[in-house]
């Protein structure tokens, strides 16, 4: 018959290696959030729309993106 101990640290080692991997997927959960986040801003999400192909209007859109790309 296995010792007492014996079982202790089994259950040991399986609770800490399922907060492992608990940890790992909760971090790359947050990881994929984020991006899909930042991603979702560059698929077509617009902030705002010009309207005008003037100087101001290209300009004023040349200003924002720039803004943009930095954020």
């Amino acid at each position: 018959m296995v010792p007492t101990y014996a079982w202790l640290w089994t259950l040991l080692a399986f609770i800490l290696t399922w907060i492992v991997f608990h940890l790992i997927k909760r971090k790359k959960t947050a990881a994929e959030e984020a991006e899909a986040e930042t991603e979702e801003r560059r698929d077509g999400v617009a902030d705002v729309i010009i309207v005008g192909a003037g100087v101001a209007g290209s300009a004023l859109a040349y200003a924002l993106a720039k803004g943009a790309d930095t954020i």
